[in-house]
């Protein structure tokens, strides 16, 4: 199953040493469909780590979509080069992906919403996020679980309506 889109040509080939230590940003988040079915994950090896990767590929598109709604309300020239609204996303992502280690995926995620801002490049996007990274607060455990718990009744609730 393919799980993210490349986009061609916007970025130089670099070699395979190079490549491990950067996070792949040229990216398309596609939603794809869960099974409903609850199969035994044990018997398939690598079946739960790709079902997993299929859910946060899921919240990334529905990120993306959500706070797109949101930098509509301003015009292009209003964020461009602007490394406050870099902060803002990153701070949104860090309190939008819930999972440990999953760095390299919030990364990619603000680079994808925050390119079309700095001339879809996304190395100029990777520089400022490197820049405002210690101005970033960080989501600890307790307010992770937290958020995870409102989800869930949130998700109930909207059920039972």
């Amino acid at each position: 199953m393919k799980k993210l889109q490349s986009i061609p040509n916007l970025k130089p080939v670099v070699d395979s040493a190079e490549k491990k230590d950067e996070p792949n940003v040229d990216l398309l988040f596609e939603k794809k469909a869960i099974p409903t079915i609850q199969f035994n994950t044990k018997n398939l090896e690598g079946l739960e780590k790709k079902l997993q990767n299929m859910k946060i590929c899921n919240y990334q598109n529905d990120f993306v979509v959500e706070i797109q709604k949101i930098l509509d309300l301003y015009s292009e020239d209003e964020l461009k080069f602007n490394y406050k609204f870099v902060l803002f996303v990153m701070q949104e992502v860090e309190k939008f992906i819930l999972k440990k280690k999953s760095g390299e995926n919030k990364k990619a995620l603000v680079v994808q919403v925050c390119k079309k801002y700095f001339y879809n490049d996304p190395d100029l996007v990777i520089m400022v996020i490197d820049m405002v990274f210690d101005k970033l607060s960080q989501v600890r455990f307790f307010k992770r679980q937290g958020l995870k718990l409102m989800r869930f009744f949130l998700k109930v609730r909207q059920s039972r309506q």
